[in-house]
C-alpha cells in the first residue's frame, strides 16, 4: 500500500535527485591519499631534522624511549568517511545517501574493532557488506566472518544453525537466516570461494 501509494505521487523538487554511494574502489583510494598527504604534512624536512639533531642531543643513560607513532596519517576509517562525505562534490541530480552512509560507518568501527590489523581497502569491502545491525544474530556472524578472514582461515557457514532455524515455523527466525545468507553470499562473491568455501550450500539454502 505505502509503495503505490508513493508511486501515484507526483515527483516533488527534493526527490529529483537520486541517492548514489561511491564505489569501495572510490573510498580507499580516498582514505590512503588522505593518509599519505596527513604522512607528509608530519614529515619534517632534512634540513628541520639537522638543526634539530644539533640543537638537542637524547640522554644515552636513563632516558627513556620515545614512543613509536604507529601510523603519522592514521585516521579511524569512520572518521575518514566523514572527511569524504565532506568535500565529495556531485552533481545536481544527486545526493549522498546520508543512511547508507551512517550505516557504513557504523560497519568501519565495528570492523576497525574486530580485525584492526586489516588493510584499508579490506575494511571498506567489509564496510559495504548488507548487516542488519539491529540483528544481534547478522551483526555476531558479521564479527565471526571478519575476525575468520583477518586470520587467513576459512569463513565456514554455521550449517547446524541454518538447519536448527530452517526446522521452526517463525517468520522471525526465517528472516534473520535469509540476512545471514545474503551477508555470506555478499562476502563470498566479494572475497571468492577459497575465502568463503560454502558459497554453494548458501545458495541452495537461500533458494
Amino acid at each position: 500500500p505505502y509503495l503505490h501509494d508513493a508511486m501515484q505521487r507526483d515527483l516533488n523538487q527534493k526527490s529529483q535527485a537520486a541517492g548514489i554511494m561511491p564505489s569501495p574502489e572510490q573510498i580507499a583510494l580516498f582514505m590512503t591519499a588522505t593518509s599519505q598527504r596527513r604522512s607528509m604534512a608530519k614529515t619534517p624536512s632534512r634540513k628541520s631534522e639537522t638543526s634539530t639533531a644539533k640543537k638537542s642531543i637524547p640522554e644515552r643513560k636513563g632516558a627513556s624511549p620515545k614512543p613509536k607513532v604507529r601510523d603519522s596519517g592514521h585516521l579511524a576509517l569512520s572518521e575518514s568517511l566523514d572527511h569524504f562525505a565532506r568535500n565529495v562534490a556531485v552533481g545536481r541530480e544527486y545526493v549522498l545517501c546520508e543512511d547508507r552512509f551512517s550505516e557504513m560507518r557504523n560497519l568501519l568501527d565495528l570492523v576497525e574493532s574486530t580485525a584492526p590489523s586489516l588493510d584499508a581497502e579490506d575494511k571498506v569491502e567489509f564496510g559495504t557488506a548488507p548487516v542488519e545491525l539491529s540483528c544481534e544474530l547478522s551483526t555476531a556472524e558479521f564479527s565471526r566472518m571478519v575476525q575468520l578472514y583477518s586470520k587467513g582461515q576459512p569463513v565456514e557457514l554455521d550449517l547446524n544453525m541454518l538447519h536448527d532455524t530452517i526446522s521452526r515455523e517463525s517468520l522471525y527466525h526465517l528472516e534473520r537466516m535469509y540476512q545471514v545468507l545474503d551477508l555470506y553470499l555478499y562476502l563470498g562473491y566479494k572475497f571468492g570461494r577459497l575465502c568463503f568455501p560454502h558459497r554453494s550450500a548458501a545458495e541452495a539454502f537461500r533458494a
